[in-house]
């Protein structure tokens, strides 16, 4: 619904959509270009994905149809990772509800309807971390192999921000899992062979784009892409790039709270009940901890 029935929406659609149609133009899939200029906020993946919609369904459906179609890909996508998670941290008593909680609330069916580039990077970040789960809770080891695709493609949509959210969900699973490990708890391997080539993926994936780029853009577009932009942003030092709000210190939060509704209140107390078990000293699961 939504995705076909209407032209470019104002703020990023228009941008997202002139990049992508332009790379599909042009075959450079390595940098973006934003009117014959390096658009250099972000890695290429998400434009490449939609230059590639664009091509093969551009004369069918139309180019902005095409393009913004990769969003609802990607929305369906992370429902599906969404409900594999839960089932493995709950069981299906809870990957259902999780599955239809994130696809009601107004900030998914907002930002996954329009053109932009944070549906993929939330699609690569839920499926690493769900990889990640079958690592730590199943002992599925293998799964750390599509867990480093699943961060590389993370990396390639948006930059370091994608590894770190990924890194966040990683320790809340690893840290407990290691912490079994050293007690003598479960199987004694820790996997340290799966884990290298997962990261070896990672690395020749992202490295071998950003050796690209610094061969086919030069150095002065590589350090501005580098330092200014993904350091820079990443660090709050630079708000040419970012979207930093420094005059609205309470802005995410009141974002949250208008994009998590009518669960917010739900979600809150849940919240709650955590740190009140902790206060308490009542067993706190290290489930519960990982979806804090």
């Amino acid at each position: 619904m939504g995705i076909f029935n209407h032209d470019l929406w104002n703020s990023d659609e228009p941008r997202v959509a002139a990049i992508s149609l332009e790379m599909s133009r042009n075959g450079n899939f390595i940098i973006p270009y934003l009117a014959g200029e390096p658009f250099i906020e972000k890695p290429p993946l998400h434009f490449a994905l939609a230059a590639g919609l664009t091509r093969i369904l551009g004369t069918t459906i139309g180019n902005t149809g095409a393009i913004r179609l990769l969003s609802a890909l990607m929305a369906m996508g992370t429902l599906a990772v969404t409900f594999l998670l839960a089932r493995r941290l709950g069981g299906m008593t809870l990957a259902l509800p999780a599955a239809i909680i994130l696809a009601t609330m107004p900030g998914f069916i907002n930002n996954f309807h329009r053109i932009r580039v944070d549906p993929s990077l939330v699609f690569f970040v839920t499926g690493a971390i769900w990889c990640f789960a079958e690592v730590y809770i199943a002992d599925r080891r293998w799964y750390c192999l599509p867990a480093g695709l699943f961060t590389a493609g993370a990396f390639l949509v948006k930059g370091f921000i994608g590894p770190v959210l990924i890194g966040i969900g990683w320790l809340g699973l690893a840290i407990p899992w290691l912490i079994k490990r050293i007690r003598g708890e479960g199987k004694p391997q820790f996997y340290a062979g799966v884990h290298g080539v997962g990261a070896l993926l990672f690395i020749i994936l992202t490295g071998s784009w950003m050796v690209l780029f610094r061969l086919k853009g030069g150095a002065d577009l590589w350090n501005t892409w580098f330092w200014e932009n993904q350091v820079g942003r990443l660090l709050g030092t630079t708000q040419e790039f970012g979207h930093m709000h420094p005059r609205k210190p309470y802005y995410y939060l009141i974002v949250l709270v208008k994009y998590g509704m009518p669960w917010f209140l739900a979600i809150f107390f849940w919240v709650w009940s955590f740190f009140r078990d902790l206060l308490k000293k009542r067993p706190v699961s290290a489930i519960r901890v990982f979806l804090l």
